[in-house]
């Protein structure tokens, strides 16, 4: 005869999230999702749990697979791992790389600033050679007024006596 047991089994360890996907969104900014499907936890919680390797304070969890990580380093490389848990279990680690852009609009903003200056500067250099030009051009028509008039054919002037 069959004989009934009651009882619960213990929870295992959770299968790993399937299906990651990590996009660099924005310049500095890292969305990570993973299909909720098909995910065994062998336990009573549902929980994700992601972080950036080798960067301190990093791990977050959540219920769904979709987390962000924003104002990261520009121009970095990042490895992002990612956990299932069910409270007294994680799973493996699922590993992605991510590579941060450079801040473009920074960039631009200091040609832009480049630009100005260059200009500015070019402008004041065409004044000066401006100014200079036409002091040397009064400068010379003052010594040729002096020089006709001391070298002029004149008579001499009359006594008035």
């Amino acid at each position: 005869m069959w004989k009934a047991i009651k009882g619960k089994t213990e929870p295992g360890i959770p299968e790993p999230p399937r299906n990651l996907d990590v996009q660099v969104t924005e310049n500095n900014k890292i969305e990570v999702r993973c299909s909720l499907k098909d995910i065994d936890f062998n336990g009573p919680d549902r929980k994700f749990i992601a972080e950036l390797q080798d960067v301190a304070g990093s791990r977050k969890s959540n219920t769904t697979c979709h987390f962000e990580f924003k104002d990261l380093s520009y121009l970095t490389s990042y490895t992002v791992k990612v956990f299932t848990s069910n409270r007294n279990f994680i799973s493996s680690p699922v590993s992605r790389q991510a590579d941060t852009r450079y801040n473009d609009k920074a960039l631009i903003g200091f040609l832009v600033f480049l630009i100005i200056i260059t200009s500015v500067a070019l402008l004041l250099v065409l004044y000066k050679i401006y100014v200079l030009k036409h002091r040397k051009s009064h400068d010379n028509e003052e010594q040729n007024c002096f020089s006709t008039a001391i070298y002029a054919n004149m008579p001499p002037p009359k006594d008035n006596q």
